[in-house]
């Protein structure tokens, strides 16, 4: 079974990420901390390596849908890659700390813009983008381009830039949150908090408004972001050589965004097999067409041409229509895509039943309705077997079909036919298909009911759960 995200389990993921950062702050006896400048650089690499695999899964939605959001969003997702790999993971290696001007204000400014970057995903309408080739290559080039003017523009006027945080502050020292360090540094954490909270919220609304799951991955990890940046602010453990609270909190978020990662490669692979599957029954209805529906159809024509001696042509005729019947039916279903809807299926069934009896159709489906294969199957047979009883039993000119969905599946198949002259639910055998519509709807938990006059034509009621 499939982890599905809603708004009330972002909260709660936020919820105990805040209640988990306020413990820290409170409690002198919940500090922990690692001065391992080795565990610096593995988290920026780690971190690095999971922005990374999500900007390709993503970028491969860009690929087919080419919206701006998500090309924002794999701009985002490159550049909290570079800015801790190239301006975080590999100058703290070389110079072994990060308490020097360039690993403390070169990785700050690619942060801050990546950030800026996920609000702006966001935020920002799904629009369609006009040109789509090379795309890739332009949000590479842009994320190479600017982490490299970043640590141009900090290597040449390094020298100049103040110390963000003395490099000797340690934890283990305080008993409470120490907001030091310089204005600018301060000021960089407080513009993160707020960014990314406005863009978990942001994320929020759109798996509210889409359902996709991506976004609620996306906000959980913005929301714990906002509370890392918020420890950076309390205890600047950023800019030392000092693993703490933050540290481990933003190394959560984007924990966070491996299990996004993960779920866009199940997402994948489940798209490739649903289209496996779909094209396999797309070959099965060819075959079953072009085999044993035409030779049905000429059995059946065939039975039309007998002499009418006794019962036995009728009965011969009316088995081979039958029998055309059910393999148009068993073709309509291989064609039928995996994710067409109950309301979907339904139309395309009773258009089909309508052209081939000659039936005015009346289509009452306002909403659209999901219900499993086994429902869908059931309801699509009772349709077509109802509108076949309507033309070919009870002379009927116009049928109407209804859909409808509140607590149960309802539905309505009516037509103006000429009725029933004896109790429809008394009927005994197989007459009129009755006792096999009953039995298709009671086989999927459905009930099944059928009234009829001579006045109002036929009325059958179906409930699914």
């Amino acid at each position: 079974m499939s982890f599905v995200f809603k708004r009330t389990t972002v909260v709660a993921g936020v919820l105990v990420a805040g209640a988990f950062t306020t413990a820290i702050a409170l409690v002198p006896a919940l500090r922990f901390a690692y001065e391992v400048v080795g565990l610096r650089i593995v988290s920026d690499t780690s971190v690095s390596m999971i922005a990374a695999l999500l900007a390709l899964l993503v970028y491969g939605r860009v690929r087919e849908a080419a919206q701006l959001d998500l090309a924002i969003l794999v701009f985002a997702l490159g550049m909290v890659a570079s800015a801790n790999f190239f301006l975080s993971a590999i100058p703290i290696a070389v110079g072994n700390s990060p308490a020097t001007h360039f690993s403390s204000w070169a990785p700050a400014a690619g942060r801050v813009m990546a950030a800026a970057a996920f609000f702006a995903a966001a935020v920002v309408p799904a629009r369609s983008l006009v040109r789509r080739r090379g795309l890739g290559v332009a949000i590479a080039a842009a994320v190479l381009s600017i982490t490299a003017l970043v640590a141009l523009a900090v290597a040449v006027w390094g020298d100049s830039l103040p110390v963000a945080v003395n490099p000797a502050l340690s934890p283990l020292d305080s008993g409470r949150p120490l907001i030091v360090g310089h204005p600018l540094a301060l000021t960089i954490q407080i513009t993160m908090l707020v960014t990314f909270a406005a863009a978990a919220v942001g994320f929020v609304k759109r798996l509210d408004r889409t359902g996709d799951d991506l976004y609620g991955w996306l906000a959980t990890f913005a929301g714990l972001a906002a509370l890392a940046r918020l420890q950076y602010f309390l205890f600047p453990s950023l800019y030392s050589n000092w693993i703490y609270t933050g540290d481990f909190l933003r190394l959560a978020s984007f924990v966070v965004l491996l299990g996004g990662a993960l779920r866009e490669i199940r997402a994948y692979w489940s798209a490739r097999a649903a289209a496996a599957v779909s094209e396999e029954r797309r070959r099965m209805a060819r075959d079953f067409h072009d085999g044993i529906a035409q030779e049905l159809a000429y059995i059946s024509s065939l039975a039309a041409q007998l002499p009418q001696k006794g019962d036995a042509a009728a009965k011969i005729t009316s088995a081979a229509q039958r029998a055309s019947l059910e393999a148009r039916l068993a073709i309509s279903a291989l064609r039928s895509s995996p994710a067409e809807s109950l309301t979907e299926a339904l139309q395309r069934v009773a258009q089909d039943a309508a052209h081939r009896f000659g039936l005015s159709l009346r289509l009452d489906t306002a909403t659209s309705v999901a219900a499993s294969a086994a429902v869908s199957e059931a309801a699509q047979r009772i349709v077509y077997e109802a509108m076949s009883n309507a033309a070919r039993h009870g002379m009927a000119s116009a049928v109407e079909v209804a859909i409808r969905r509140d607590a149960l599946i309802r539905l309505t198949i009516g037509d103006n036919g000429r009725g029933f002259a004896v109790d429809p639910t008394r009927i005994g055998g197989t007459g009129f298909g009755i006792v096999s519509m009953r039995e298709r709807a009671a086989a999927v938990g459905g009930t099944f009911e059928i009234s009829s006059s001579t006045e109002t034509g036929t009325v059958i009621e179906v409930t699914f759960p």
